[in-house]
């Protein structure tokens, strides 16, 4: 059984997307079902929405929308408790209970396995702890204690990278996780060649929220601005929208790049993400924190060389054979991007992008896990 805490919903897609390639790379080994439960106003009781892909069973619980909050943290566990009994009254039965990020759904999968006597694990996509790690913010106490006990009592924990391993590390967590990658999924193997450039300018990607908190959006304008100062050969797209569009725009209007050398792409569908990649040279993702960082992992899969900061996940992928992992700062990410301009034609597109395909496809991850299984169940 699949419990998720997050998961893509129609007015956030990309919710949890990370959560349903799990489960539908597990599903091309074993029958999975998978339960949450998604607030709606208007509703006066439960609601189940059923959809079948292959081996998965998606089960979601529509349930009445309350205030945000502790209240409805817990509307949300009475309506996955609700799912679970229509599942039990309809005969389904599971041999391990799989819960994806802590909370809330943890909590439920420590009661669920003390009833049925049914072991669980955590997969946890949440980067609290990395957050801590990095001095970026610190974990709340009063939640550690709870999220340390369902963790310890879990056959064990999955995190999506070494970075996130050692921040779960600090809190003497680290003995029963392990390190369970994110599933990537690649559009077609690029051309050999780096696509022609326009007006003799390569294209520089950055795709995300555009998060300031996370992505530090304003740290890529400032180290753009010192690269203007030494060469204008390049235009740098930003795709993707966010509550934060409008001030990054604004700060690039002040430095003198908006639509000049920087450009604001918006929101762009799945098929418009891949043509940009497409297009593209490299990919720059200069954040105070990754988990993972999916999108890296994507550019290099279609072959370009990307530039990422030492702060979390790509750290366990990125090195000088697909491109640049360095300090975070203006002047450090100027430096990079300027030798990156000039040596992006020596990456070998085909074999970087093979290498992270083989490394983070779904067979790869699905293969990863059954690895964990068979270990903890020897």
């Amino acid at each position: 059984m699949f419990l998720a805490s997050w998961l893509p919903e129609p007015n956030s897609p990309t919710k949890g997307v990370f959560v349903l390639k799990h489960a539908k790379a597990l599903a091309t080994r074993r029958p999975i079902q998978l339960l949450y439960a998604r607030g709606q106003k208007g509703l006066a009781n439960y609601r189940i929405e059923n959809k079948k892909e292959g081996n998965l069973d998606i089960r979601i619980i529509l349930y009445p929308q309350t205030i945000k909050g502790l209240k409805d943290n817990w509307a949300f566990l009475k309506a996955i408790n609700f799912g679970y009994k229509s599942l039990k009254n309809e005969g389904i039965t599971f041999g391990l209970i799989h819960a994806n990020v802590l909370f809330p759904v943890g909590l439920f999968a420590w009661f669920l396995s003390k009833r049925t006597k049914v072991p669980y694990i955590i997969t946890e996509h949440l980067d609290l702890f990395l957050r801590d790690m990095l001095g970026v913010e610190k974990a709340p106490k009063p939640g550690l204690m709870l999220r340390s006990f369902i963790h310890r009592k879990a056959l064990f924990n999955t995190v999506c990278s070494k970075p996130m391993l050692a921040a779960f590390a600090r809190f003497n967590l680290a003995k029963n996780t392990e390190v369970w990658p994110n599933v990537v999924d690649f559009g077609p193997m690029p051309t050999r060649e780096f696509p022609k450039v326009k007006n003799g300018k390569p294209a520089l990607l950055h795709i995300s929220s555009l998060r300031e908190d996370q992505k530090n959006i304003s740290g890529i304008l400032e180290a753009l601005a010192l690269l203007t100062k030494v060469r204008t050969d390049f235009s740098f797209h930003f795709i993707g929208s966010g509550a934060d569009r409008n001030k990054h725009e604004k700060y690039a209007a002040d430095l003198d790049l908006l639509n000049n050398q920087v450009f604001f792409e918006g929101y762009v569908s799945e098929d418009e993400k891949q043509a940009w990649l497409e297009r593209g040279v490299a990919h720059v993702m200069h954040s105070h924190f990754e988990g993972f960082s999916v999108v890296t992992a994507e550019a290099i899969g279609a072959g370009l060389p990307v530039i990422v900061s030492d702060k979390g996940g790509p750290t366990d992928f990125v090195d000088e054979n697909n491109g640049y992992l360095i300090p975070t700062g203006p002047t450090a990410l100027a430096e990079a991007l300027n030798q990156l301009l000039d040596e992006y034609q020596s990456f070998d597109r085909l074999k970087i992008a093979q290498d992270i395909r083989n490394r983070f496809s779904a067979t790869e991850i699905a293969h990863d896990f059954q690895k964990l299984l068979d270990t903890y169940n020897s």
